[in-house]
């Protein structure tokens, strides 16, 4: 048996998988930089005991991350992301 599907429905479909692929989006990309930060501050920590000076970010972003810096996908500065 097939089964037809209203344009009404796909549509509905579509902003589900859109709005849950959007919600994933931010979890990985919080998700990442934290992996990011842990390492970096690992890898400054092992170069500063033998005698390196690095600095890698480890400190974190200066500002938490919010859905309206995911237009650039960076901590920039620009006036869309300082808007919450």
């Amino acid at each position: 048996m097939t089964q037809v599907r209203s344009n009404e429905q796909i549509g509905q479909t579509a902003m589900v998988v859109a709005e849950r692929g959007k919600e994933y989006g931010v979890k990985t990309f919080s998700f990442l930089k934290s992996v990011y930060a842990n390492a970096a501050a690992q890898v400054e920590t092992v170069a500063q005991e033998h005698g390196y000076k690095v600095d890698l970010g480890a400190r974190g972003p200066a500002r938490p991350v919010t859905r309206n810096m995911l237009h650039c996908m960076h901590s920039c500065a620009c006036r869309e992301c300082f808007s919450t």
